[in-house]
Formats: C-alpha cells, structure tokens, sequence
C-alpha cells in the first residue's frame, strides 16, 4: 500500500504537472503570459483537470466492482454447490475491487507514475 507521505508528495508534482499543462495549453489558445496574468483561468484548468483523472479512475474502478458483482449475481443464478464455490471467490474479488477503489495508486498524467525527485523544481516567485 501506498503510504500518506508519498501521496502528498505525489499530489504536489501532479500539481506542478497540471499548472505546466495548463500554461502551456493556455497560452497556446489566449496568448503568451495568459496563464501568469489570468491565475484564476489556470487555477480552473488545473481542477478540470484534476476532476477528469479523478472520474477516469474511479470509472476504471466501478468497471471493475460491476464486472465482480455480475460475476456474482451469473454464479447465484446457476446456484450448484459448485458454483456457490464460484460466489465465493467472486466476493473475494469483488472485495479487493473495493478496497482498491479507496486506494487508487499514484499515477499521473496519462498513466505515467510521477517522481518527485524527477520532477523540475518550481521557481518561487518574488
């Protein structure tokens, strides 16, 4: 499991890779120096973006719990006493799928897992 510590450290180089995104893709369309002039549009890009990620793991997570629980409800409904061997191991995954949707891992942008010591340092500004 994935500890507190590297979690936070983890959210903030996520952080630091949605403000660079945003930047980028902000200027891109508005204009060079739009994001550093307009930090409430670049704030609203960075919790877009983050609220996207959030609704792509937790849909690849729910996939997983409905693809458990019609796993399940298919075993009920041949009900042998060997299938109820299968409802068994099924309930088995569909609690491993529960548990892993409140302990999504720390990946990044695009799936790609994100080191902070890898990440470029942000500049403070004066």
């Amino acid at each position: 499991m994935t500890s507190h510590a590297y979690m936070m450290e983890q959210a903030g180089c996520t952080a630091h890779e949605y403000m660079l995104f945003a930047q980028k893709s902000l200027d891109g369309i508005f204009g060079k120096g739009y994001a550093k002039n307009n930090p409430v549009a670049t704030a609203g890009f960075m919790n877009t973006c983050a609220m996207d990620f959030h609704t792509s793991i937790m849909n690849k997570k729910f996939n997983a719990l409905n693809n458990q629980l019609e796993c399940i409800a298919l075993s009920i409904e041949k009900s042998s006493s060997s299938s109820l061997d299968n409802v068994a191991d099924c309930i088995s995954e569909v609690a491993d799928a529960i548990r892993d949707t409140f302990n999504a891992d720390a990946t990044g942008i695009q799936g790609k897992t994100l080191k902070a010591d890898k990440s470029p340092a942000v500049k403070q500004s004066k």
